[in-house]
């Protein structure tokens, strides 16, 4: 009976995100449509002269249309599932692909004559390797958007590279209790991936995140952040195990 009652409530199963406003339930947060059914890992992009490969984990939770990387006239190719070939389909000029609850390994190539000067990521895509001819780029320059500048070859540190962070924390007196982190970057200098440690409290289970950046959780505390210059706002929220 099961899966008669849940028919066409495939979100039923996604993890709510809560953006700006508080459920007092999970349940509560899915009928208001704020989950996320869909988590990437980190993107391994692996580039040369005439083409590259990419690869991505992505956590799954009901059936979802997920996001290749592409360009101006570059589309991927040879895309497969877990090592199975994959049907990718053209969706308002987006290469697309859909894939069923679980965990899978998503992965395909691009051929170009010439490399291009952006590719088009998943806004949703977070963390980047990028690889350049053989050699790794520390820093790819991913914009907000998920374009990927690859114009420049080298990235080098400048003296004028800057990081402010000023954290405030709001604590929830509920059961159980509930602290929001908000977090205000300035940054200057390059584009550039930034680590912040002691994002969560010792404990703490994240529920929510609010971000216009990339960004992904590390293990322990601690968050990686994809920036370049500017004033970002992040707003992460996480449940403590106790009082």
């Amino acid at each position: 009976w099961k899966s008669w009652v849940l028919r066409g409530k495939d979100a039923h199963f996604c993890p709510g995100t809560w953006p700006g406003t508080w459920p007092s339930t999970v349940s509560e947060a899915r009928e208001a449509g704020d989950v996320a059914c869909g988590y990437p890992s980190r993107l391994r992009l692996e580039l040369g002269a005439e083409g590259g490969t990419f690869s991505q984990t992505w956590r799954v939770y009901a059936p979802l249309a997920i996001g290749l990387p592409y360009g101006r006239g570059v589309w991927p190719e040879d895309v497969t599932v877990d090592s199975a070939p994959a049907v990718v389909v053209d969706s308002d000029g987006r290469p697309v692909l859909r894939l069923e609850p679980g965990e899978h390994v998503v992965a395909g190539r691009m051929r170009w004559k010439e490399m291009p000067e952006v590719l088009r990521l998943p806004p949703s895509t977070g963390l980047v390797s990028l690889t350049r001819d053989g050699v790794a780029v520390p820093f790819p320059d991913l914009a907000p958007d998920g374009v990927l500048r690859l114009g420049s070859k080298v990235v080098t540190e400048r003296a004028e590279d800057g990081l402010e962070v000023t954290v405030f924390r709001l604590v929830h007196d509920a059961i159980p209790p509930r602290v929001v982190t908000h977090i205000r970057l300035d940054v200057s200098g390059r584009a550039r991936r930034l680590h912040l440690p002691g994002v969560l409290p010792a404990g703490g289970t994240p529920l929510s995140v609010s971000s216009s950046l990339p960004l992904s959780f590390a293990p322990g505390d601690s968050l990686y952040v994809q920036a370049g210059p500017g004033r970002f706002d992040l707003e992460v929220a996480c449940r403590l195990p106790g009082p």
